[in-house]
């Protein structure tokens, strides 16, 4: 890698007050480029969500719009267990991101198993994944998933519209 970059990511610790909650209702507002736009109502924010295979990416702002999650899920086995706290590797691009996730099922999507990573809405990491086509995921040290991210700019900005309608 010829960039390497660390962001200290804080944990979701309170489900209840953040756009990961799974008791926060949601309404899906379209797709672009093949991801789902989903408003999350209780939460007043708005998030971007994409099936590949297996894993499942999702994409958001906590209620307060101030941090911006990044959800990876899968289907296959792991060894996540819900509400444990476990570090979690990025790579996009040429940029390693490390930080935090707690385990837990998806929001919108059942059967699927992961955590949430939050970082601040301007960060690079926001930058990357808009830019880049995959992301390297590694949420344990034997496993990771490859996450196609196609299309994620112009559904990042079909979020951010959304969320101008809160």
């Amino acid at each position: 890698m010829s960039v390497t970059k660390i962001l200290a990511a804080t944990t979701l610790i309170a489900l209840g007050a953040s756009a990961a909650s799974a008791q926060s209702s949601f309404e899906e507002v379209g797709m672009v480029e093949g991801w789902n736009v989903w408003k999350d109502m209780d939460n007043q924010s708005c998030m971007i969500e994409r099936k590949d295979g297996p894993n499942v990416v999702q994409m958001g702002l906590t209620k307060d719009h101030a941090i911006g999650y990044l959800g990876v899920f899968t289907q296959n086995e792991t060894d996540i267990k819900e509400g444990e706290i476990q570090e979690l590797q990025i790579i996009v691009g040429d940029n390693y991101y490390k930080g935090e996730s707690k385990g837990m099922r998806a929001n919108v999507s059942n059967g699927y198993t992961g955590g949430y990573f939050r970082a601040e809405v301007n960060s690079n990491l926001a930058t990357d994944i808009a830019k880049q086509y995959t992301m390297t995921v590694f949420p344990g040290a034997e496993y990771a998933f490859i996450i196609n991210l196609d299309g994620t700019l112009k559904a990042m900005e079909a979020a951010r519209e959304c969320n101008e309608s809160f």
